[in-house]
């Protein structure tokens, strides 16, 4: 389970009050607050973090991985683009990006290679939902048989699950991204091997 960081915002006159209870706190900041204040505190939490992911990951993804699994990413945002691929990386999944539905059925049509596609659902140009239609139509027409669609999304609303499952999608995976999500989604198509 990931932990939030909690920072904690107080006035430098009660320092000596929150000395008992800032452990805590992932970190404590002082009134008046800067930029720069803000900047070097999220430096702090992001290599305190770093440490210990590196070390939680080692324990869980070292043994086991998926095998020879290649997926396609649809998702508009670069920076949950990186985060999608580096956390199939760490158990073993190699994948390519598309940037909006519209990409990512034409690299579908031009592959079909994929094992599974991850698919945003809000993006520009064709969403998730349409995306999905079209591939499920095309692998229909086709006589293809149905590759999983995983859905990954930032709202995640009661009932979405099945919404989404309605529209064709196979799976959801709510973001923010997370390891534990990604292999619970995926261990429902796909075996994990142990790795020795």
């Amino acid at each position: 389970q990931a932990q939030s960081s909690i920072i904690l915002v107080t006035k430098l006159n009660k320092r000596n009050d929150v000395q008992e209870f800032k452990d805590k706190f992932s970190h404590v900041l002082y009134e008046p607050i800067t930029f720069s204040k803000v900047e070097k505190s999220f430096k702090y939490l992001k290599h305190k973090g770093q440490k210990t992911l590196s070390a939680s990951k080692k324990i869980k993804t070292d043994y086991r991985k998926f095998s020879n699994l290649h997926s396609l990413v649809v998702e508009d945002n670069p920076i949950n683009q990186k985060m999608i691929q580096h956390t199939l990386k760490n158990i073993g999944i190699t994948s390519d990006c598309a940037n909006n539905g519209q990409e990512g059925l034409d690299m579908y049509k031009l592959d079909k290679e994929y094992d599974v596609i991850f698919m945003d659902i809000q993006m520009p140009i064709m969403n998730g939902i349409e995306a999905t239609r079209e591939i499920i139509e095309y692998e229909e027409s086709n006589n293809l048989s149905h590759t999983p669609i995983i859905a990954v999304t930032a709202n995640a609303l009661k009932g979405d699950r099945e919404k989404f499952m309605a529209e064709g999608m196979d799976e959801y995976v709510s973001k923010p991204i997370n390891l534990d999500k990604f292999i619970e989604a995926l261990e429902k198509f796909f075996p994990m091997e142990s790795i020795e």
